[in-house]
């Protein structure tokens, strides 16, 4: 028998924690009680381990709610317990200043037994869900340890055997995404059952496996003879002739455990290390870490104790490259390149420290730096009168963990007073392809805000034709090191791949750049094939500003005839739609609230409306997979929001599906429908934070009972199976 949860009412008026302990005590919780926030912290501390949710009033003397919630934050305990205030039923400001300052949720008074229960019961479902996926031994999917577990039992090993030696091996898929793209998550899944149940097998009893990542697996086992490149690649062959996917690639990093000081996830980092040395060469299937390694790691250790005080003595200095239009000829913009000038090392190439910083998240501060050094150009540029270009710079995977990225860059434009259309931001493929919705839905709030946006090195990574088409994007970058020979010259099957490229983005009306152009025979070949712009030592090297400004200068004086046509790269006729993003329906008869609803979750949802309950559970049963979220009035005419929940709860699809009930404050509809199994309810008038906040609620909530599901699913699996 489960022992009872115990939630901690913090209240300073005693009726009110009467009220809230009769309520939970009925409904199966223990209690704990504070009459004001310092002894709440002080009960915190000593029954830490014991308290599932804090009950928590705003308004008290000592301490206010506001100030628990920022001590509770500061120790770390409101990422373990979380805390959901009280409050009036006319403090609206109060409880958005609550969620701002990490409460889960509110309840306002006067407190209705039913709602209290339920809101409590819903953060407690959420909280759970979460510490079952961290507590999770074994990998549900492929029956080897997770990456936590593994660390443990092969830190056990090594030391229950000082005397054996070990090797420590991580493998990978090359280019998994593809797979689970072209053949589905399900063919997906079983490969990497396979690999797994493979990996177990040769152990033999005399190691451990894990799954560090969604195609990276980890082995610790007894030291076996090296085997050459062309045995393992035979091995391998033979040994996955029966897997359900053919001609997949995988490779292998091994460590070669000398170091017994080190742990084991660090063990694991030096041999990825050895793995990454050899991504995407052909016929290499294992490296082994080795000194060199170790100097390369010693040397960006090196680069990194010198970044910080690089960038405050302005180190990194802002190079250009023109971009010529290929019609024309004229210089139609630039793009923006940093270069290392070290007083001690001397020139650092971009090559070294690019990929090393954006593994160590150091290049979201220096995206930030060249970002405002080109704004300072451009705006130099403006006052000196003259013709204006664009300028594009990068916009690193790294730089979109902010959530605020589109504001941030906005602020920074309108501090020089640039127009917005004068700054371009690259940003790779491979990028949209790893991380597609968050980037997609900032590069579309940056596009909406007038800045333009390059697709860089396309052709690089992997990008299903569906997903190109619905892309933010204005301009395809194509880098001709893709299909140049090592002798410069283009084959035949090469000149196919790049016309392709260049009539795919003629079909999605994005105009194409091509960079790393070379030669003459190039240029010809990109003009005949209807590419827009050039880039690239043909015409010249990236260079500091100075010297760029006199290349523009000598540039319009050696070709008169330019100066008057038109130079800016510009947005396409015709833009691309924003991808696919997580799908809010709206139920609701009165037309401006659907338009008002619309307006409020567009920024981040897609959403799709009904009239009435009728229309809506048509369009459920056409589309329950993709619905997330439901935004459900509950007065409405043919079918009304009690009726539609019914028929959801009666079909199963109530189950999947969370639904946000809306409706006057006050009525007793809130209850009604929460009875029914609806998960939240939002009062109109609508405050868009709050109304944001049950969305995003239900959302997760959603995710969570999917994930658990599919666990349970794949856990009485492995049941039957024994």
């Amino acid at each position: 028998m489960t022992s009872k949860k115990t939630i901690l009412v913090v209240d300073d008026a005693p009726v009110n924690r009467c009220i809230l302990v009769k309520i939970l005590e009925a409904d199966g919780f223990k209690t704990l009680e504070a009459e004001n926030g310092q002894v709440a912290l002080e009960i915190l501390a000593e029954f830490r381990q014991e308290i599932s949710l804090v009950l928590l009033d705003l308004a008290m003397p000592v301490m206010n709610g506001y100030e628990v919630l920022e001590k509770m934050k500061e120790t770390g305990i409101l990422t373990l317990i979380p805390a959901v205030v009280t409050t009036g039923g006319d403090q609206e400001n109060a409880e958005i200043q609550s969620l701002e300052c990490g409460a889960s949720d509110f309840i306002t008074k006067p407190y209705k037994a039913d709602v209290v229960c339920h809101r409590v019961r819903s953060i407690l479902r959420l909280c759970e869900n979460a510490a079952l996926l961290n507590q999770l031994e074994t990998d549900r999917l492929t029956g080897v340890y997770t990456r936590e577990f593994f660390y443990r039992h092969a830190e056990q090993m090594l030391e229950e055997h000082p005397d054996e030696q070990y090797d420590i091996v991580c493998s990978n898929i090359n280019n998994f995404k593809m797979i689970n793209d072209k053949y589905g998550m399900l063919v997906g899944d079983e490969l990497l059952r396979c690999i797994a149940g493979h990996a177990q097998e040769c152990m033999q009893g005399e190691g451990v496996c894990g799954r560090l990542g969604a195609d990276a697996f980890a082995v610790l086992r007894k030291r076996r003879p090296l085997r050459t490149q062309e045995e393992v690649g035979s091995l391998y062959t033979k040994t996955y002739q029966n897997a359900p996917v053919k001609n997949f690639i995988m490779q292998y990093g091994v460590y070669q455990v000398e170091n017994r000081t080190l742990s084991i996830a660090a063990m694991c980092d030096l041999a990825q290390m050895a793995l990454g040395s050899i991504k995407h060469k052909y016929g290499v299937y294992h490296a082994v870490y080795n000194d060199s390694m170790r100097e390369k790691m010693l040397r960006e250790h090196q680069l990194c104790n010198y970044m910080e005080q690089a960038l405050k003595e302005r180190q990194f200095v802002v190079y250009m490259q023109p971009k010529h239009c290929v019609e024309t000829g004229i210089i139609a913009g630039a793009e923006a390149l940093i270069r290392w000038s070290h007083p001690e090392l001397g020139f650092v190439s971009p090559g070294e420290f690019i990929p090393l910083f954006e593994r160590n998240g150091f290049i979201t501060r220096l995206d930030r730096y060249v970002w405002e050094e080109v704004c300072a150009i451009l705006k130099r540029w403006m006052q000196e009168g003259r013709e204006m270009i664009p300028v594009s710079v990068n916009a690193s995977r790294a730089d979109f963990v902010s959530d605020d990225l589109p504001q941030t860059i906005c602020a920074l434009v309108d501090s020089y007073g640039i127009p917005h259309e004068l700054l371009h931001f690259e940003v790779t493929e491979s990028a949209y392809t790893d991380h597609p919705q968050q980037i997609i839905s900032a590069v579309s709030t940056l596009r909406k805000m007038g800045f333009l946006i390059e697709m860089d090195d396309f052709g690089s990574g992997y990008s299903s034709l569906n997903m190109l088409s619905e892309l933010p994007i204005d301009l395809l970058k194509l880098d001709m090191k893709f299909v140049q020979k090592g002798d410069g010259l283009l084959p035949d099957s090469k000149r196919s791949v790049l016309s392709f490229i260049v009539s795919l983005s003629k079909w999605l009306q994005l105009p194409t750049i091509a960079e790393g152009v070379e030669t003459r025979e190039e240029v010809e070949l990109l003009k005949a094939m209807g590419c827009n712009y050039i880039q690239g030592f043909y015409f010249a090297k990236p260079m500091p500003v100075e010297s760029f400004e006199t290349y523009m200068t000598d540039y319009e004086k050696n070709h008169p005839d330019m100066v008057h046509k038109k130079r800016e790269l510009s947005r396409p006729l015709a833009g691309t739609q924003d991808s696919d993003r997580t799908l809010v329906l709206i139920v609701e008869d009165v037309a401006c609230n659907r338009e008002l609803l619309k307006e409020l979750l567009e920024p981040d949802y897609a959403t799709a409306t009904a009239c009435n309950g009728e229309e809506a559970y048509r369009y459920i049963q056409e589309h329950h997979s993709e619905i997330s979220c439901i935004m459900l009035d509950l007065l409405m005419p043919v079918m009304d929001g009690f009726q539609l929940l019914d028929l959801m709860r009666t079909d199963g699809t109530l189950e999947e599906i969370p639904v946000v009930i809306t409706s006057e404050a006050g009525s007793d509809g809130e209850l009604r429908a929460l009875r029914l199994g609806a998960d939240s309810f939002v009062a109109k008038p609508y405050n868009p934070e709050i109304l944001l906040h049950h969305v995003g609620k239900a959302v997760r909530e959603r995710d969570f009972r999917k994930l658990r599901l599919q666990l349970e699913r794949k856990s009485l699996q492995g049941g039957a199976e024994n």
